[in-house]
């Protein structure tokens, strides 16, 4: 598969999480892909295909770049140059610090980053649910029989009853969800939670001896309908609310953290897949958290450096629709070999923590070339035929514009260069661009395109189902 400039399909703004594992750039020289790039090149590389990608997002979605230490505060600016809202960076451990992969290095590199953006200026980062229980509610406060408030006093016009600690009892039981929840008013909670900011305005500077009862009515989000403040004993700083079941929500909502220990997940993922990926491969655990933070079932996915296939291994077996994308030749043996397995029911990675048994399809296609014999014919051709091929060039429209055939001297030159050099001049005055037919020359009579290739590409560039 191969990726081309979008003209306005039927993807544009549907894309519910695009997540792309480019080149990191380190330099190296033994990956399958160039990891070697000038910075601005490689900075340019990016941006021209994060553009794209950016039109493809949805309103809520939200675009992934994994990266190492080598690019990441380069394409940090990037990115904050192209998208609206920067959500958040992962900071992803990958392997253990006493891991040393090679002697020659100047530090021991642990960890990698994904940065994370939507183009959506409202967007937040979604939040971690934890559906609530009755573990925390083990209080039973509860008045003496005959007593009466020592006092009321008015605050913020609510009538609260002051009790002294010989006044009430404050008993531990059981969980239950008819009890009470002790919270401290301390740190954030005396600033973002209403409650706590009740207590800090009315009643943490009123001159009371310690462990004062207050009975705030008409405060909280529970059923009791008043709430109960207690100051600070003697040995205590902060004072502290007793909150009865809420009733809004059975979730509680946490923050991500924005740091990740996936060290183990990363020393298995060799096994992963049952195909061969040195140095590329990426765990599906790690997939499948993201998968399930960004995304519902049957969102659509999208990688466009898809690789070996995690992505889209993860999200088949997550049940979201996904496109993959790749330019490299090992697609055949390694990407759709992998997804056939995971169509057959494979049992690694997240397989058997789903439960995964197999199923689903997906549909492989390539891009149509424009002349896709003339590789092969450069390969396989002998000095006659690399005259033949010159002069058949210098009538071709996909010769690129930089090539002046009209040169006087231009056939002698070519004649003179050694058999393999005559290959690479063809193989380099050929426009790249051309390689392939564009989707607005699908009706074009020059090109033979069958009534299926029309209509598959019709489907993918114009709607969805």
């Amino acid at each position: 598969m191969h990726f081309i400039p979008w003209q306005g399909g039927g993807y544009k703004g549907k894309i519910k999480l695009i997540y792309i594992d480019p080149p990191f750039n380190t330099g190296n020289d033994s990956f399958l892909y160039n990891d070697n790039f000038n910075r601005s090149t490689y900075l340019t590389f990016t941006k021209n295909r994060v553009e794209v990608a950016k039109s493809l997002l949805s309103k809520d979605g939200v675009f992934l770049i994994h990266c190492s230490f080598h690019e990441y505060a380069y394409l940090k600016v990037l990115l904050n140059d192209i998208f609206e809202t920067h959500l958040c960076d992962f900071h992803i451990q990958v392997r253990h610090p006493k891991r040393i992969l090679t002697g020659d290095k100047e530090f021991n590199d642990l960890i990698e980053h994904i940065l994370i953006f939507s183009n959506n200026r409202d967007k937040k980062m979604p939040k971690i649910q934890e559906l609530k229980t009755n573990d925390d509610y083990i209080y039973r406060v509860e008045i003496k029989d005959h007593e009466k408030p020592t006092e009321i006093i008015n605050c913020d016009g609510k009538k609260v009853e002051v009790y002294h600690s010989n006044q009430y009892q404050v008993e531990k039981c059981q969980p239950h969800k008819e009890l009470l929840r002790k919270i401290s008013i301390g740190g954030s909670i005396r600033e973002k939670n209403s409650s706590g900011r009740f207590y800090v305005k009315y009643l943490e500077n009123q001159s009371y001896p310690p462990q004062t009862l207050f009975r705030v009515p008409d405060i909280g989000a529970d059923k009791l309908g008043f709430r109960f403040f207690r100051s600070p004993g003697k040995n205590n700083k902060n004072g502290i609310y007793f909150q009865g079941t809420p009733l809004t929500s059975n979730v509680t909502e946490k923050p991500y953290p924005n740091f990740y220990d996936f060290e183990k997940d990363y020393n298995r993922v060799a096994k992963e897949g049952s195909i061969d990926f040195r140095l590329g491969k990426k765990p599906e655990k790690l997939m499948s958290f993201l998968i399930d933070i960004f995304t519902s079932e049957n969102d659509i996915v999208l990688d466009y450096h898809i690789g070996s296939g995690t992505t889209g291994a993860v999200a088949h077996k997550m049940n979201r629709r996904y496109i993959g994308i790749e330019q490299m030749d090992y697609i055949q043996d390694i990407t759709l070999k992998r997804l056939v397995s995971v169509i057959e029911g494979e049992n690694e990675g997240i397989s058997k923590e789903i439960n995964w048994s197999g199923g689903g399809s997906f549909i492989y296609t390539e891009l149509a070339e424009s002349m896709p014999s003339f590789l092969e014919r450069v390969s396989n051709a002998d000095e006659d035929a690399c005259t033949f091929l010159w002069n058949e060039l210098k009538k071709s429209p996909y010769t690129s514009y930089r090539v002046d055939f009209d040169k006087e001297d231009a056939d002698s030159e070519f004649k003179q260069l050694t058999l393999e050099d005559k290959k690479q001049i063809l193989l380099n005055i050929i426009d790249k661009n051309m390689y392939y037919i564009p989707y607005s020359e699908i009706d074009n009579k020059d090109f033979v395109i069958s009534k299926g290739d029309k209509a598959m590409s019709e489907i993918f560039y114009s709607r969805i189902d």
